[in-house]
């Protein structure tokens, strides 16, 4: 953990909670009906389906009467390896990344921020 990576965060976090809420993203549960009921994850988004996905099955609930939240018993630990490979100013050195991430639609952005290296 870096002053660095904390800001990036941050500087991706707020736009995303505004655009898309306070919802949790990464890992799901949910009944196989109502992931169907929604459409399941959008092919056509590149980046933040999983923000898109969770709204959408937070209203989705919302409108049918069924809970939504957040367990906070067990942890995800993700990966840092992203901001090894670009450094961990890559969101204030890069902002086109940090717009490619709203609009979730850039494929040289998705492909580089998932498949491939960084630039520096």
């Amino acid at each position: 953990m870096s002053l660095g990576i904390v800001v990036s965060t941050l500087m991706l976090m707020i736009p995303l909670v505004f655009k898309y809420g306070a919802i949790s993203v990464g890992i799901f549960w949910c009944y196989k009906s109502d992931f169907e009921a929604i459409g399941g994850f959008n092919e056509e988004l590149l980046m933040t389906e999983d923000a898109d996905f969770a709204l959408r099955l937070k209203k989705w609930g919302k409108r049918n009467g069924k809970k939504f939240g957040t367990i906070t018993k067990a942890h995800m630990i993700t990966s840092c390896r992203k901001f090894d490979q670009a450094g961990d100013w890559v969101l204030v050195k890069r902002p086109g990344l940090l717009l490619a991430y709203l609009k979730g639609t850039d494929p040289k952005y998705a492909d580089e921020a998932y498949y491939e290296n960084y630039e520096r």
